[in-house]
């Protein structure tokens, strides 16, 4: 579905494109008999393929336009348009974490208010029966005055649906994924939130990730086996307390986590070393917001070639690899194994050619990985009887 400024769905006209991504096509939208300013997202028809996908979504949205909180962003309604679904939603007119931090060092302060409010609306949600499953900085929302605002509450569940998506959505989720998400467990559940958010502050408050590499399979095994540098061995003036706070927050097992937002948030306020007006919601710069556009993280990037449209299409030839007996192996085996895969596919002939000139993409697949070659039809099976060997 093609929509230009002027055109009309119902009772809303389209103002502007706010862009497209991985995911579907963001529009800002006036009700024309309200006359308010509403968000509106098309969602992209690959990701409701069978009749089961779109039931499933269908209840996510459900649970989602049933939430009600000053950190969430709020579903207005959804309808049906040439078998697609649209969804409305508030319009938010500020600027992404995501990209707030691509512009200057947050202080403590910042960070950490901008956390307990996240965790405020992880708390109500959770308490509602809904995870998130993909906080990262571009999926919270900052407004002008400082509040935040998060976006895309259940749809992430429909993207890890697709276990092979190379969308911007999945890539740019990479940093932020709890070992129980990069494992493919059938059973995420709120904790996983909590150790997504922890990453995140521990990007706030330091300046840099937790877990980095040059490829994926680099930080996923990071976050699977990997304690990540405390804190104050990065940035020394980081209060002890908050240090501890925050290494909590990414335990691996979710069991040595926090158990609850609530918990985490009342921790972190207690144990920050900053008041309360000191990590209360204040105004942001009018600099935060020069070259920012509303709503832009409630999209995500999609790949380059699926941006242009006269991009030719490439044939891809696909080698997965499956641990056996996998899903009965402990947690520590499991990562351990994993690791042991990454390592011996990433020493094979065929992957390193394929990877220095660019002609590879690697996956998780819960419980092993796919390989995604292009241009070479047998590099599958050369790779696959490297393997072997």
């Amino acid at each position: 579905m093609n929509l230009k400024i002027g055109d009309a769905i119902g009772d809303y006209k389209i103002v502007a494109v706010l862009g497209a991504g991985g995911m579907g096509q963001v529009y800002k939208v006036q009700n024309t008999l309200s006359h308010r300013m509403e968000a509106m997202k098309i969602v992209l028809p690959s990701l409701l393929e069978s009749p089961e996908q779109s039931e499933r979504f269908l209840r996510e949205i459900r649970l989602q336009a049933s939430l009600d909180h000053p950190n969430i962003a709020t579903l207005h309604t959804a309808l049906r348009q040439e078998d697609q679904i649209l969804m409305v939603m508030e319009l938010v007119e500020g600027t992404s974490l995501q990209a707030l931090l691509e512009k200057r060092p947050l202080s403590a302060q910042e960070a950490v208010g901008f956390t307990l409010q996240a965790l405020s609306a992880l708390a109500y949600a959770h308490e509602h029966g809904i995870v998130h499953r993909d906080i990262k900085p571009a999926n919270i929302m900052l407004t002008r005055e400082g509040a935040v605002k998060l976006m895309d509450f259940g749809i992430a569940r429909l993207v890890q649906d697709r276990k092979l998506t190379v969308s911007g959505a999945t890539i740019g989720s990479l940093f932020y994924m709890s070992p129980e998400q990069i494992l493919g467990n059938a059973d995420i559940d709120h904790r996983s939130d909590l150790y997504s958010l922890g990453v995140t502050l521990y990007e706030c408050v330091t300046g840099q990730r937790p877990f980095q590499g040059e490829s994926d399979y680099v930080i996923l095994s990071a976050h699977l086996s990997q304690a990540p540098p405390a804190p104050r061995d990065v940035k020394p003036d980081i209060p002890e307390d908050l240090n501890r706070v925050i290494l909590k927050s990414l335990a691996k097992n979710r069991d040595e986590r926090y158990q609850s937002a609530q918990e985490f948030h009342d921790d972190l306020q207690k144990f920050s070393g900053l008041s309360d007006s000191a990590v209360s919601p204040k105004p942001l710069g009018a600099s935060d917001f020069l070259a920012t556009q509303p709503m832009q993280s409630i999209i995500q990037p999609a790949p380059a070639a699926a941006q242009d449209s006269s991009a030719g299409l490439e044939m891809a030839f696909v080698l997965f690899m499956d641990i056996v007996g996998y899903s009965k192996l402990p947690m520590d085996l499991q990562s351990k194994y994993i690791t042991q895969l990454v390592n011996i596919v990433k020493d094979t002939a065929e992957y390193r050619r394929a990877a220095q000139n660019d002609q590879i993409i690697s996956l998780p697949t819960g419980d092993g990985m796919a390989l995604v070659f292009f241009q070479n039809p047998v590099a599958p099976i050369q790779c696959a009887t490297e393997i072997s060997r």
